[in-house]
C-alpha cells in the first residue's frame, strides 16, 4: 500500500516538474515562500479531498467504492490528457503555458501568482485523493506525500530546465499527457 501512495503521489506531481522545467529554461524563479505556500494550497486541497472521500465511504455498500475509486482516477486520466490537447480552461492554460502564471513578467513568482499556480497543479490531486481515498484504506500521509512532491519535482524540474535551456521549444504538455496515461493504468491496475 505504501509503494502506491509513493506511485500516485509522483504521478500527480508530473506536471509541477515539467512547469518547473519551463520556468528553468525561461530562468523564471520560484522563491521559498512561494514554494510554502504552494505545498500549504496542494496539502490544504488533498486533506479536505480526503475528508470527503472518507466520508462518502460511508454512504456506499462495501464494493462500490473500490470501483467509484478506480472510474475516477481513470476518468482524471483521461481528462489531464484532453487538456494537454485543447485547453479549456485557465488552470489547463497554466499547465500548458506555465509562463503565464507570471502575470507580471517580473521573472519571479511571487505570492499572489503562487496561488493561482498552486491551484492549478493541485486540481488533480483534488480529484485523485477522493477517488483514491474512497477505494482504499490509506493513512493521512498521502496529502503531505503529494504536497512535497509537487514541491520537489518543480524544484527538481526549474534546475533540469536550467541544465537543458537549448531545447528552448520544450513543451510540458507532453508531461501531461504521460501523468494522465499514468492515472489511466493506475486506475486499471487497481479494478483488476
Amino acid at each position: 500500500m505504501l509503494t502506491d501512495l509513493f506511485i500516485l503521489a509522483i504521478t500527480l506531481s508530473i506536471d509541477a516538474f515539467g512547469i518547473g522545467i519551463t520556468y528553468g529554461i525561461r530562468n523564471i524563479k520560484v522563491c521559498i515562500k512561494s514554494a510554502i505556500l504552494m505545498f500549504c494550497i496542494c496539502l490544504i486541497l488533498s486533506v479536505f479531498s480526503f475528508y470527503l472521500g472518507f466520508t462518502a465511504t460511508s454512504l456506499f455498500p462495501d464494493y462500490l467504492p473500490k470501483i467509484i475509486g478506480c472510474i475516477l482516477l481513470i476518468c482524471m486520466g483521461i481528462w489531464v490528457i484532453l487538456q494537454s490537447i485543447k485547453p479549456s480552461n485557465e488552470i489547463s492554460n497554466i499547465i500548458n503555458k506555465p509562463e503565464l502564471s507570471d502575470v507580471d513578467s517580473s521573472k519571479t513568482i511571487d505570492s499572489k501568482e503562487a496561488i493561482g499556480l498552486g491551484i492549478a497543479i493541485s486540481i488533480d490531486s483534488l480529484v485523485c485523493g477522493f477517488g483514491f481515498s474512497i477505494m482504499s484504506d490509506i493513512s493521512f500521509i498521502f496529502p503531505i506525500l503529494v504536497a512535497f512532491f509537487h514541491v520537489v519535482m518543480l524544484t527538481c524540474g526549474m534546475i533540469f530546465g536550467k541544465k537543458i535551456k537549448s531545447i528552448s521549444s520544450f513543451s510540458p504538455t507532453i508531461l501531461s499527457r504521460i501523468s494522465g496515461t499514468l492515472l489511466i493504468l493506475f486506475g486499471l491496475f487497481k479494478i483488476f
